[in-house]
């Protein structure tokens, strides 16, 4: 049993709204999913995005479900579902997928998105269940793949100094631009 969990979901944990509308019938069920600790964010097709577009549009938008069987009608397809936080607790965990898998030789091989451009995220505020939230700390990811890489680390030091950690240096640096290479970002709420 990890002992550490508790302390975990108190400090980073969130719940989530999954909502599931069938456009058949109109019938809609809402379940609150498990407390989670990283939420995962799809990158668009439109590569150049501000946090905040990029943020909203994995919140709280209609997707289609094509598979889906209506549990009042049995219509299969033409449903939608859609999901949001509702709950969160001081801190917010958010990793972007950066990394798309293709189909090589009989096995999949990760390829990372080298050409997001993410505007905005060290200053913008995000709203998430009633509370105002600002981005704290971000770890990049240099290198092409998941198979080989290095990390490095920005923290927030006041109120607009970011302090980067890159093994055994750490220096106040500016941030990068397009946010380059981001790959997890820690939201603080305010």
């Amino acid at each position: 049993m990890d002992r550490s969990r508790p302390t975990f979901e108190s400090l980073f944990g969130f719940q989530e709204l999954y909502t599931i509308r069938c456009n058949t019938c109109n019938h809609t069920t809402a379940n609150n999913a498990p407390t989670s600790l990283i939420l995962h964010l799809q990158i668009p097709q439109n590569r150049s995005q501000t946090w905040q577009t990029l943020f909203s549009t994995n919140q709280n938008v209609w997707n289609t479900l094509d598979d889906y069987r209506c549990n009042n009608c049995n219509n299969i397809g033409g449903s939608e579902n859609k999901h949001h936080i509702i709950v969160a607790n001081e801190y917010i965990v958010i990793q972007l997928k950066l990394f798309t898998s293709t189909f090589v030789n009989g096995q999949f091989v990760p390829n990372k998105i080298t050409d997001l451009k993410l505007s905005g995220v060290p200053t913008s505020i995000l709203e998430i269940a009633g509370a105002q939230y600002k981005t704290q700390a971000a770890i990049l990811h240099m290198g092409e793949n998941t198979s080989s890489g290095h990390y490095i680390a920005y923290l927030r030091q006041g109120t607009s100094n970011w302090v980067c950690a890159n093994d055994t240096t750490v220096a106040e640096k500016r941030w990068p631009n397009n946010s380059k290479d981001v790959y997890v970002i820690i939201l603080k709420r305010m």
